[in-house]
């Protein structure tokens, strides 16, 4: 399995992935046999919480923002920046 940096610290996907199932942030599908699954939304998700790790969220912040809307996140990234903009015109 390819190696990733989590935290700074080199792991295999592997444990990454049970780490985010063992926090709730990640629920795979299981085979008969109870093999875990995981579809390309899986591999979305999982991008999602690097992303959000990467910027400072907790693991709890990024379990809420994983409920929140692609959209919605966008448009409140955009709001801020506006408002970063107006901040130093000002200053």
């Amino acid at each position: 399995m390819k190696d990733f940096r989590w935290k700074f610290i080199p792991i295999d996907l592997h444990t990454m992935l049970r780490y985010l199932e063992e926090k709730g942030l990640l629920v795979p599908s299981r085979s008969n046999s109870e093999y875990r699954i995981y579809c390309s939304d899986d591999l979305i998700k999982v991008k999602r919480i690097l992303f959000f790790q990467k910027l400072g969220f907790s693991f709890q912040e990024i379990g809420k923002l994983l409920d929140v809307k692609v959209d919605l996140l966008i448009q409140k990234i955009e709001e801020l920046q506006r408002k970063k903009e107006n901040l130093n015109i000002h200053y």
